[in-house]
């Protein structure tokens, strides 16, 4: 079963749009309905907008199609070029029997990270290739951003390297593993944290000395249009970069943020995940899901933004549900994880039948 929440601007999906009280929006996803998520996957820029569900299955989708962006089954892939104004070509690849890893999104494809190392580019401009260099197929270290066209890598040699403007570059750094890697749009900076809780910026990457160096270590980097969103193990959280709508959580002060800054936002602990739009962050934790910037400027107090990690069947029962956000550029899809079917999980959704309640068919937008 799926659970899903969109957030973001209605314009930018296609759909029926019944206002709920506020800044909430629902329509049906029928297509959608009864998908155990592993991972949504959002991203994109001005020319691609999408979200790519990964289910524990392993069988792939993307949602919302452009005409040009590619349809993805199984491990098989496949997606069109143009030829001319008239003419399509439908390509095809197989990813092979390998395990994926992971699957990561930036501004103009997807990444699939399998199990044995190999890494595949699904460009939506070029199609798709495999990521190496001359001396190794194997990557240990990959990073990106969900504006970006710039991504990261490391291989098992301990040869790191970014690819930017349709060019390798070796950034190995002497003495530094890279850890984390995150990367802004456009002009936006190269943010890398190394296993020594060292942070890195800039196209060189420049050491930038910080406060959470010695505080206690770092566990999630996340990137939007140009800020930048860092989790720690001990739950502290820091922002710097742009600060005009407050996405790097700190109020005392709407400019750009030079260096790494604690949030002064309160919190409810434990904190599940972060993660970054364009010009917003999102903080996840067990009871509730705070929005900060871009997608609740519009509201009466666009600070801060709250929803309920949980789903309120009655008076009498409340069940905690969601738990995981997947931010894309303008937008953000609320959903629950999950890693396999569970028999409390198949009765639920058939008592959500009984009450005729259809869970995986919840959008809100937030705008």
């Amino acid at each position: 079963m799926s659970n899903m929440v969109f957030a973001g601007s209605s314009a930018r999906f296609k759909g029926f749009v019944t206002p709920i009280p506020s800044f909430v929006y629902k329509f049906e996803l029928q297509s959608f309905s009864n998908l155990n998520i592993k991972k949504i996957i959002s991203g994109g820029a001005f020319k691609y907008i999408y979200n790519c569900l990964w289910t524990v299955d392993n069988k792939i989708y993307l949602y919302p199609l452009n005409y040009n962006l590619p349809i993805l089954l199984d491990n098989e892939i496949k997606y069109f070029t143009k030829i001319n104004d008239d003419q399509y070509e439908i390509k095809q690849f197989i990813l092979g029997n390998n395990e994926i890893k992971d699957i990561i999104g930036n501004a103009i494809g997807l990444f699939f990270w399998m199990k044995n190392g190999e890494l595949f580019y699904l460009n939506f401009n070029t199609g798709i290739k495999q990521i190496e260099t001359l001396q190794s197929k194997t990557i240990t270290t990959f990073g990106t951003g969900i504006m970006s066209e710039r991504y990261f890598f490391k291989d098992d040699r301990g040869k790191s390297y970014l690819f930017s403007e349709d060019n390798l570059l070796d950034v190995t750094l002497d003495n530094e593993d890279p850890m984390l890697f995150g990367c802004g749009a456009c002009s936006g900076p190269n943010v890398m944290i190394s296993k020594t809780n060292k942070l890195f910026t800039g196209k060189t990457f420049k050491y930038m000395p910080s406060s959470f160096e010695n505080e206690s270590k770092v566990i999630d980097l996340q990137c939007g249009y140009k800020h930048s969103i860092i989790l720690l193990e001990n739950q502290s959280i820091y922002g710097f970069g742009f600060n005009s709508l407050y996405q790097c959580g700190v109020f005392e002060m709407k400019s750009m943020i030079d260096v790494p800054t604690k949030f002064t936002i309160p919190l409810k602990l434990p904190v599940l995940s972060i993660g970054c739009t364009s010009r917003g962050t999102c903080i996840v934790s067990k009871d509730e899901i705070v929005f900060i910037g871009e997608v609740v400027e519009t509201g009466t107090d666009f600070k801060t933004k709250r929803i309920s990690t949980s789903i309120k069947i009655d008076n009498n029962f409340e069940l905690n549900y969601f738990n995981a956000v997947a931010c894309g550029p303008w937008h953000y899809i609320v959903y629950k994880k999950s890693e396999k079917i569970s028999k409390s999980l198949e009765y639920f959704i058939s008592n959500l039948k009984k009450k005729n309640i259809q869970c995986s068919d919840i959008v809100i937008i937030i705008s």
